[in-house]
């Protein structure tokens, strides 16, 4: 049974010092085998408690951690434990129960996204579905092929917080009826805390190694589906390689290719040649909306899957990189208006820091290892100047 339940606010100090004082007396005697309580306080709504994780090494400490954490969960509590194990600091707060949610909107959506995603992929090969809806067929390898990455990046979060108990809803697809893209991607909402740094850190890269695993071979398949044409192309911009074409009724537009997209594209095709203008196949459009999503995605700040990659797994750059990508971004808008908006964006999801549970536990070595990874993949995926305008 848990020991409190959710309640309005209440003006009686009295009520609140009572409570208070009732739950820390129970949990010192309580939990005498895993925290040594040195001193609490009752602030902002929060109960605080302040100790030293009992155990000789990282493996005992965590259990300790664990008992702490589970013993709180049993009371109707989060226990959110962070700091040094020495002087650990531990946040008590009730816990909420998550509104229920709208389940029709996920089936509704997802239909939308398809419609839009479908109608942008016969945007691609010259056919207005609107004016010609026979034509529908043609629109499906651009809106199947998107639709597959931005899916299994997300699917890669959901069963990932699922491995680790997390509650999650399923991935929401947001329609835009654009031309170019047809959507606005998809999302997930966690709505119970994540338990560890460990599981931070897989939720977060799970999403953009699912997304890339099917980019790859997508964009090896739609670089052999493209074509040639001759004509000179603009010199590379804060580049690799020089700018590829796609075509949508009516208007051409330049796009530069991320490092990664010009090795496959290598691998695929060959280095360009002088006096050759690369058209992008649909597919392979797909493709490079499928890396620029995760790069998007792994700048590594707030919310964001960079930002859980690094804060659980390079601590000390967390703050660095949160300072510094904002005003980054926003100077990259100079090049590229579209980076205004993500800037914008940033603002936000940057104040907000990721926050499990057991905050204290340090990530294994592996894994430490493997966020210089997600680094490195954030930069093979990245342009800085998406397109020429």
């Amino acid at each position: 049974m848990p020991l409190f339940k959710r309640r309005r606010r209440t003006s009686d100090p009295r009520r609140e010092l009572r409570l208070y004082q009732a739950l820390t007396a129970r949990l010192e005697s309580e939990l005498t085998d895993s925290l040594e309580l040195l001193h609490s306080y009752y602030e902002g709504r929060l109960v605080h408690l302040r100790g030293r994780i009992i155990g000789d090494d990282d493996e005992s400490r965590s259990r300790s951690t664990a008992q702490i954490i589970g013993h709180c969960a049993k009371l109707g509590l989060h226990a959110h434990v962070s700091g040094d194990p020495e002087y650990a600091h531990i946040k008590l707060s009730v816990k909420r129960t998550p509104r229920p949610r709208r389940r029709w909107l996920y089936p509704v959506f997802g239909l939308l996204t398809l419609l839009t995603v479908l109608w942008a992929g016969g945007m691609h090969v010259g056919i207005d579905l609107l004016a010609d809806p026979g034509s529908w067929l043609r629109g499906l390898p651009f809106a199947l092929t998107l639709l597959a990455i931005l899916g299994c990046h997300e699917l890669g979060h959901y069963f990932t917080a699922k491995r680790y108990g997390v509650a999650v809803t399923p991935p929401l697809f947001l329609p835009f009826p654009n031309p170019l893209i047809g959507t606005l991607g998809a999302v997930i909402q966690m709505r119970s805390p994540v338990p560890s740094r460990k599981a931070l850190f897989d939720i977060g890269i799970a999403g953009p190694l699912s997304g890339v695993v099917v980019a790859i071979p997508v964009i090896l398949i739609g670089l052999s589906l493209s074509t040639t044409i001759p004509g000179p192309a603009p010199e590379p911009f804060l580049s690799f390689s020089s700018p590829a074409l796609i075509r949508i009724i009516g208007e051409d537009l330049w796009i530069n290719l991320p490092p990664l997209y010009h090795l496959l594209r290598l691998l695929a095709i060959g280095a360009p040649r002088a006096g050759e203008i690369l058209v992008l196949h649909p597919v392979a459009f797909a493709g490079w909306l499928g890396l620029f999503v995760t790069a998007l995605n792994l700048v590594p700040v707030g919310q964001l899957d960079g930002g859980h990659v690094v804060y659980s797994g390079l601590r000390r750059l967390y703050k660095p990189f949160s300072y510094v990508m904002v005003p980054l971004i926003l100077l990259l808008a100079v090049f590229w208006p579209g980076w205004a908006v993500w800037g914008i964006v940033l603002f936000f999801v940057s104040r907000k820091r990721p926050a499990p549970l057991d905050d204290i536990t340090p990530l294994p070595r592996g894994r430490r290892l493997a966020a210089w990874g997600a680094l490195l993949l954030f930069l093979l995926c990245l342009t800085p100047v998406p397109a020429l305008i």
